[in-house]
């Protein structure tokens, strides 16, 4: 068994379900050392670094879901959405940018979305509108009849102004979702991060991404597959919004891309329910869904520790 030593209590909801793992409680005898944590709280991660020993880093994995990146580095592991310009840390990978809410509306074991159904929406989008790219994006594309976008920058402001409820908030987040399950072709334009939580919530609702400035790669996924991806530095919005009909008109393509899309979903992202079946009673855990991929790496460099130790004896 590999033994953990867990920072944040939130990491039993997935390491409780695996065979190979059990937690301890002896910082000094665990093979790894597990801080889970939604955003970037980069206090409470350099006073981790200087509490650890220097020796101790590389047992260190930080899972984060913030867009921050100045404190990664090329000692600990970092499972994050977050990546710097220079491109990914030799001990990085990132993960899915995911809003927990797509888990319970779209579930991995019972399926509830129809790919047949008739979608009456070409292409949409709702979310914040920034200045620059995305400002862009609604000015040019808002004028086609056939394209919604509707300017949901006051999101965070309703979301904070009171003490919103959990249920609250996923109601919020299962309007739009139930939008997507009409809507052909959903832009998913890069947000202050490196990617868009729309991805898999498109996905999810058997849309089809349309990805702009989003280059990103979860362990190592190529989202091409079944995405449309744009450039904004050498794509106009206007060709953009051509391409996107031509896809469209292509039947057979956008249903290849639709079908693939939400089979990634179902099989991939959602891979601890679809292969492990199971669930998490918290929804707060960055790695909902998608554990699996961090116990392989657990496995694979505990066993790559211990060959070093085996050779280093001989």
């Amino acid at each position: 068994m590999i033994s953990l030593f867990l920072i944040n209590p939130i990491s039993k909801l997935w390491i409780e379900k695996s065979h190979f793992l059990t937690i301890t409680t002896n910082l000094h005898n665990a093979d790894f050392i597990i801080f889970e944590q939604n955003g970037d709280p980069i206090h409470s991660i350099l006073h981790i670094k200087s509490q650890i020993p220097p020796n101790l880093h590389h047992k260190l994995f930080f899972i984060l879901s913030g867009d921050q990146n100045s404190h990664i580095d090329n000692y600990c592991n970092w499972y994050t959405c977050a990546i710097k310009p220079s491109g990914l840390e030799s001990f990085q990978r990132q993960i899915f940018v995911t809003n927990p809410s797509i888990f319970r509306y779209s579930n991995p074991i019972k399926p509830v979305i129809d790919l047949n159904k008739n979608r009456n929406i070409d292409i949409y989008f709702k979310g914040s509108i920034w200045p620059g790219m995305r400002t862009q994006m609604k000015e040019v594309l808002e004028i086609y009849p056939n394209v919604m976008i509707e300017d949901f920058t006051s999101y965070w402001d309703w979301r904070f102004e009171k003490n919103r409820s959990e249920k609250e908030i996923e109601e919020k987040a299962f309007e739009l979702y139930d939008t997507l399950t009409n809507v052909k072709l959903s832009l998913c334009p890069k947000g202050k991060g490196n990617s868009s939580m729309r991805i898999i919530e498109s996905i999810a609702c058997g849309a089809v991404p349309v990805l702009i400035d989003d280059f990103s790669a979860p362990y190592g996924f190529d989202y091409s597959q079944f995405c449309l991806v744009f450039d904004s530095k050498s794509d106009s919005f206007e060709s953009i919004y051509e391409s996107c009909m031509e896809f469209i008109q292509d039947e057979s393509k956008y249903k290849y891309y639709q079908k693939r899309g939400y089979e990634f979903y179902q099989n991939i992202v959602c891979c601890d329910f679809k292969k492990n079946y199971y669930d998490y009673h918290d929804i707060n855990t960055i790695l909902y869904g998608s554990s699996t991929f961090l116990i392989h790496d657990l496995i694979i460099q505990y066993f790559q520790e211990k060959n070093k130790f085996y050779n280093f004896r001989i």
